[in-house]
Order: C-alpha cells, then sequence, then structure tokens
C-alpha cells in the first residue's frame, strides 16, 4: 500500500477510485460496497447520517472515512 502525506493526492483521481482498492478498512468497503457505492468519488456526496445508517458502520468507521478524505481536501 502507497503511503500519502497530508494534501498529497489530487482530489478528482481519488474520486475516480475504486472503494474496494483505494485502502479503506474492510468493515468500510464491505459495508458501503454492500450499500451499493462503487467509487470513493461516490462516498464523498454522502452524509454522515446516511454511513451511519450502513450496516456495520459507526463513529470509528466513520473518522476513518473523514481522515482519509482529508488526504486531499
Amino acid at each position: 500500500m502507497v503511503t500519502l502525506s497530508p494534501k498529497q493526492m489530487n482530489k478528482e483521481k481519488m474520486n475516480s477510485w475504486s472503494i474496494k482498492n483505494s485502502g479503506p478498512s474492510a468493515r468500510i468497503v464491505n459495508s458501503t460496497v454492500a450499500a451499493g457505492f462503487s467509487s470513493v468519488g461516490a462516498l464523498r456526496k454522502q452524509s454522515d447520517e446516511i454511513f451511519f445508517n450502513l450496516r456495520g458502520m459507526g463513529k470509528t468507521s466513520l473518522n476513518e472515512i473523514h481522515a482519509y478524505f482529508d488526504l486531499c481536501d
């Protein structure tokens, strides 16, 4: 896995990545893919409330998602 420093990644490029191959934890990948999301960009458009309603997602997973998005915001 590639380690990126904050703000190193281009947002548009990251948005096009497949969730399965982009590096989030298995819990996030499994929960979001099962809910029908396929790209990082699709996740970025969702609200925290949507994530909390996904099976297996909680505060820790949400914090991980926000930290992941902060790589390029």
